[in-house]
């Protein structure tokens, strides 16, 4: 009895449309759509992982590195060491599909410091 209950109850809920957000942590996205939003710390992994070349479905190469190298240069800023650090464990052999990304990481953390 309680799964028929559950399954009409899960039934009778309206799924919203992608273009109005769940919640108020969602932001809008590429796509036009909502998504949950990533921080810099989350985006530098993705970058030093995933790299931006070919860009991605909804934004163009040149958009999403532009993007990348934004957070980039906040993670430097607020805590250079731990960048680096995460751009260093990234390497082609770890994780990251280029160690281009990573040689960016460290330019950044270089022009940083003068």
């Amino acid at each position: 009895m309680s799964v028929r209950y559950l399954g009409k109850a899960a039934a009778s809920v309206a799924t919203p449309p992608q273009s109005k957000p769940l919640n108020e942590r969602q932001v809008p996205n590429s796509a036009g759509g909502y998504s949950f939003a990533v921080d810099d710390w989350k985006r530098l992994d993705r970058f030093l992982i995933l790299g931006s070349e070919g860009g991605s479905y909804y934004a163009a190469e040149h958009e999403l590195t532009v993007e990348n190298i934004e957070a980039v240069k906040r993670c430097v800023a607020s805590d250079g060491m731990r960048a680096v650090t995460r751009a260093a464990n990234m390497t082609p052999e770890q994780r990251s599909e280029s160690a281009r990304n990573a040689v960016t990481m460290r330019w950044e953390r270089v022009k940083a410091n003068g």
